[in-house]
């Protein structure tokens, strides 16, 4: 094994093979998403401040994923908060989800109600497809950090749904790629 060589996993590869989710990754992907899409399609709305839902699971199994996004979130709004120049105030909502559909669906219908204007979440992919209809009826915007199911995306049927992973059919393309190409 001495002749071996080393191979170096580019880093998108590490992130995709230790399915981790960083605060500092998902606050920049956040405060990206922010800044560039919802500033620009709500700069001209009246409310002095807008409201993001946030949905992520607070307890059970997943909740470390989910305070670890609720973190990046109350970061990335900080800094868009921050700025003066940007000339509106973002105010986060709050709902657990506990990556279930039935929950999705009542905490998609919650944030309607309380008139957000985008969501960040939800993080499971069943969860994430049990919201959108109701998301998309009002036309809301949705970043998800961690739902990879391909049919969110593929075909693309929710116009205002966005993630910041690649769905499970492209990680797994780049996982054989890697393997039979560095192996």
């Amino acid at each position: 094994m001495a002749n071996k060589k080393e191979i170096k996993m580019p880093n998108f590869m590490r992130l995709i093979h230790a399915r981790r989710v960083t605060t500092r990754n998902v606050a920049v992907l956040i405060f990206i998403f922010l800044t560039q899409v919802f500033a620009v399609k709500y700069a001209f709305a009246a409310a002095e401040t807008l409201k993001i839902g946030l949905v992520t699971p607070t307890k059970g199994e997943l909740a470390s994923y989910g305070v670890t996004v609720r973190n990046a979130a109350k970061l990335a709004v900080e800094k868009f908060n921050a700025d003066p120049a940007l000339g509106k105030k973002l105010e986060l909502v709050g709902v657990d989800d506990k990556c279930s559909p039935e929950n999705a669906k009542n905490a998609a219908e919650k944030l309607v109600a309380q008139n957000v204007v985008a969501v960040i979440g939800h993080l499971c992919s069943d969860a994430t497809l049990a919201a959108l209809e109701t998301y998309k009826k009002h036309n809301i915007l949705v970043i998800s950090p961690a739902s990879t199911a391909p049919e969110l995306t593929i075909p693309p049927k929710y116009k205002y749904f966005f993630r910041t992973v690649a769905h499970d059919a492209a990680q797994a393309d780049l996982q054989v790629k890697f393997i039979t190409e560095h192996l």
